[in-house]
């Protein structure tokens, strides 16, 4: 629970934030002083109403996600355990340790996977209009 607290710790300190380039995961800052992870938050959602999602992840040593998918809001994970690499089509990989906090901008063709031997932990979160998808698959060509 100390985990997600830091998660949703770390979105109430950076929402008014200056964008970040898009195309390449982002790793927030660890800031263990305030007990927080902080990084710029691009492309928020503007809406009447919006909706906080958080879901939790489990990702199998060695498994890869061969689903290229975008998301229509930005994504913010945290590894609870284990280490995830979030590949941005044709950017390259950025891998992601137990204890690191990241950002996966929106709108931009990705896919996950575990480099590592262990099971990998994740909790990700998103700010959505309540009609929007979580994801969406990429098209073929892409």
């Amino acid at each position: 629970m100390k985990n997600l607290d830091l998660l949703l710790a770390c979105l109430c300190w950076v929402l008014p934030a200056q964008a970040q380039q898009q195309g390449q995961a982002i790793r927030f800052e660890a800031v263990p002083s305030q007990g927080l992870f902080k990084g710029a938050m691009p492309d928020l959602p503007k809406a009447d109403r919006l909706e906080a999602r958080v879901r939790p992840f489990t990702v199998r040593p060695g498994m890869v996600d061969a689903m290229w998918h975008s998301h229509p809001t930005p994504i913010v994970g945290y590894v609870i355990d284990g280490v995830v690499a979030i590949e941005i089509k044709g950017q390259g990989i950025s891998q992601f340790k137990a204890g690191e906090a990241f950002l996966e901008p929106a709108n931009t063709v990705m896919r996950a996977s575990n480099p590592g031997q262990d099971v990998a932990k994740v909790v990700v979160f998103q700010v959505s209009p309540p009609e929007a998808a979580y994801s969406e698959m990429a098209p073929p060509q892409e």
